[in-house]
C-alpha cells in the first residue's frame, strides 16, 4: 500500500477553495462564467471571454462529469519533490474534459501502466485521500 500521507498537502486560497471542497466530496468542480458559460481551470478573477468580474454569482463552480480524453502526458522520474518516491516513475496527464474544448486539467495517473497512456484515450476522474482532510483528483482509463 502506498503511503499517501507523505504527499504534499495543497494549500487552497480564496480562488481555489471551491475546487478543493468539491474534491473532498468526491466531485470535480470547475469554475464557470454564468454570463458566457466558459469554464476555467485554474480559476480566474475575471472571465477572459466576456470580462465579467469574479464573484460567486458570476464566476461560480459547477460539478462536471470528470470524463475526458488524454491531451498530453509525461512520465515523472524526478525525486526532488518528496512524497512520491513510492510511485516513481509515475505518469502525469493533461486531460481535456468533455465539457469544453480546451478545458485542460493536469493530474497524476499512477495506477496505470504507462504503455497504455496515449493521446485521445478516454479517462475518468477518481479521488484519493491524502490525509489532513484533503483529496486529490487522479485519472484512470475508462473500461471499454
Amino acid at each position: 500500500m502506498k503511503d499517501l500521507a507523505k504527499r504534499p498537502i495543497p494549500i487552497p486560497n480564496a480562488l481555489t477553495q471551491p475546487f478543493w471542497d468539491g474534491a473532498k466530496a468526491d466531485k470535480l468542480v470547475i469554475q464557470r462564467c454564468q454570463l458566457c458559460h466558459v469554464f476555467y481551470q485554474p480559476p480566474v478573477d475575471v472571465c477572459m471571454d466576456c470580462l465579467a468580474r469574479g464573484n460567486t454569482s458570476t464566476l461560480s463552480f459547477e460539478t462536471v462529469s470528470g470524463k475526458g480524453v488524454i491531451y498530453g502526458h509525461t512520465l515523472v522520474h524526478d525525486t526532488r519533490l518528496g512524497g512520491f518516491e513510492e510511485i516513481l516513475p509515475y505518469p502525469v496527464v493533461l486531460v481535456e474534459l468533455e465539457e469544453q474544448k480546451g478545458l485542460i486539467l493536469n493530474a497524476n495517473m499512477p495506477d496505470t501502466d504507462p504503455s497504455e497512456i496515449h493521446s485521445d484515450v478516454p479517462v475518468e476522474v477518481y479521488f484519493i485521500d491524502i490525509g489532513s482532510g484533503m483529496k486529490l483528483p487522479e485519472f484512470r482509463l475508462v473500461n471499454s
